[in-house]
């Protein structure tokens, strides 16, 4: 059983890795063939942050109620949708609503495994299985944007967008199959009452009840204010570009879609080729300490990006790409470890929200200086954000994180 469940995780994982980079590459350049700028961008990721907050205390709740299987069907489904919404609604609103389900689709996701893995391999071994799935995502992302990106030129982006959300839709449906029953026979059924934090919180009225999962959902212990720094300090930093990276490719670095999936792609081949030492390297020297390396490549890659060379430019895939891969594993781990496997859906949507709704202004800050300081200087400013990233990590480094 617990075989069945960690290879439809990894499963689900493979799918994602097909779903989301094909999301990643055509949902902005669908958007930009409709007329809109790549500063809209900026705005519609503002407004997903902001639901996505809103929906992850409540998450964090139901997973420590022993629901990970259930928050895995709707990361599937809401990763599928994102697909179709475009075509039935491409308006403003159409384009938000995809680009929030694709958010909650790719961010439940993470403290849902998080919770599967600790609970069926144990937390010692989350890093290395965490790292195993990562190459599995990337074996999928290699091919998958460079395979869009291609097929868009020939059949258009609408076409594109049907077609893999199909392919999620079936991807997804098998994945769940093996991880929803298997699950519940080795983790026990789902609880009324979570242990800790959360058990007052059915007691009340519903009202209060909402209330109450939120206040303690948000609540952090002293012993997570080191990550939920860093993870802070990482998310503003990232999203200062990422929802107009794919788009900045095609209008200022020049490239064609094809190339735009190729610059995808190779961030998929860097992830998986530094995903199962990122899991090995997070189980021997500490999660704080790979999350530290983590952000410092990361850095590297926001300045290589704005260089004025097509060569530079892929370099940043392949530097952004490790990144990633280390960050994954050592991410995961860290929740997992912090107060104990039977707590990681309360750290885990507890840290998430925080850095969620803090992180709220970043995508528009990026777009602001994209348009008033030039299209290099918010990559620029993520690298001054993620080094200083490091430091909440330095006291838990030292003493294995």
């Amino acid at each position: 059983m617990e075989r069945s469940v960690l290879i439809g995780a990894g499963l689900f994982t493979a799918v994602r890795g097909v779903a989301l980079p094909v999301y990643w590459v055509i949902f902005p350049l669908y958007l930009l063939s409709l007329g809109y700028k790549v500063e809209s961008l900026g705005l519609i990721a503002t407004v997903s942050s902001l639901v996505t907050a809103a929906l992850l205390p409540i998450l964090g709740y139901f997973i420590d109620s022993g629901h990970a299987p259930a928050v895995s069907t709707l990361s599937g489904a809401a990763s599928t949708i994102a697909f179709w919404v475009p075509l039935w609604r491409p308006d403003l609103l159409g384009l938000s609503i995809a680009y929030i389900l694709s958010d909650i689709g790719m961010s439940s996701w993470y403290p849902a495994r998080a919770a599967i893995v600790a609970r069926t391999a144990g937390p010692g071994a989350v890093g290395r299985v965490v790292g195993a799935y990562v190459i599995l995502f990337n074996a999928a992302r290699i091919v998958s944007p460079y395979a869009a990106g291609s097929m868009s030129e020939v059949v258009g982006y609408a076409e594109v967008m049907y077609v893999f959300g199909l392919a999620s839709a079936a991807g997804f449906a098998a994945a769940l199959a093996m991880i929803v029953r298997p699950y519940y026979r080795i983790a026990g059924p789902a609880v009324e009452v979570p242990r800790g934090e959360w058990s007052v919180c059915p007691l009340l009225p519903l009202p209060k009840k909402v209330a109450c999962i939120y206040a303690h959902g948000i609540r952090l212990d002293k012993r997570v204010y080191p990550l939920a720094a860093f993870a802070v300090l990482d998310r503003f930093a990232w999203m200062l570009w990422m929802p107009i990276q794919n788009a900045y490719l095609k209008t200022v670095a020049g490239f064609g879609d094809s190339e735009v999936g190729l610059y995808n792609s190779l961030m998929g081949a860097a992830m998986m080729v530094a995903s199962y030492p990122a899991g090995w390297l997070t189980d021997r020297v500490g999660a704080f300490k790979t999350l530290a390396i983590n952000e410092l490549i990361g850095a590297a890659g926001a300045v290589a990006i704005t260089l004025p060379s097509h060569l530079s430019v892929y370099a940043s895939a392949a530097l952004f790409g490790v990144s990633i891969g280390l960050w994954a594993p050592a991410y995961d781990a860290a929740a997992a470890r912090v107060l104990g496997v039977e707590h990681v859906g309360r750290v885990r949507s507890g840290v998430d929200t925080v850095r969620t709704v803090l992180g709220i202004p970043s995508p528009t800050a990026g777009s602001l200086l994209y348009a008033s300081l030039g299209p290099a200087s918010p990559f620029i400013a993520s690298a001054t954000l993620m080094i200083a990233a490091t430091l909440p990590l330095l006291g838990p480094g030292k003493r294995g994180g």
